[in-house]
């Protein structure tokens, strides 16, 4: 299988909120970060921030990880996610790759448990080796991440 085609079996799995197909295809050592919680993990608010968005996603034991994301044990408790989910759709627009390097523009669409949904540009890049995911940073904005959150809650 291609880097390509990796990035595109786990994206397929987003979609499908396949646990185990999502679980499969990372290795024991990812790394995982939402750069755009990243300049927010300097900031004295971390906590407060932390708190409104688990708050806003109502996640308990998931939710959306403000610092990485490191090994798979980590990234299995972060799955937790799913469960806030009735439907997922991550809909590539573009991809290409150079060596380990996968990069990919997509709609990232989230339906949730009992109504609202929000739909985010992302950019993703992932870093494939021996046919599984070891790095996975995702771009967006924070400012529509937040608004569509308010509004679907």
């Amino acid at each position: 299988m291609s880097n390509i085609e990796v990035v595109k079996t786990f994206v397929d799995a987003w979609s499908r909120l396949d646990l185990h197909g999502i679980e499969s295809i990372v290795s024991d050592d990812l790394f995982y970060q939402n750069i755009p919680f990243a300049a927010v993990a300097q900031l004295d608010e971390l906590t407060a921030f932390e708190d409104s968005v688990r708050a806003m996603l109502k996640a308990g034991d998931g939710g959306m990880p403000i610092t990485p994301i490191i090994g798979r044990a980590a990234f299995k408790r972060f799955l937790g996610i799913i469960k806030l989910f009735e439907w997922a759709k991550w809909d590539i627009k573009s991809i290409a790759a150079d060596g380990d390097t996968v990069f990919t523009e997509r709609l990232d669409t989230f339906g949730f448990q009992g109504g609202g949904s929000i739909a985010i540009g992302v950019i993703g890049l992932f870093e494939v080796r021996g046919g599984l995911i070891h790095g996975w940073r995702d771009y967006f904005s924070l400012s529509e991440f937040q608004s569509q959150m308010q509004q679907s809650g």
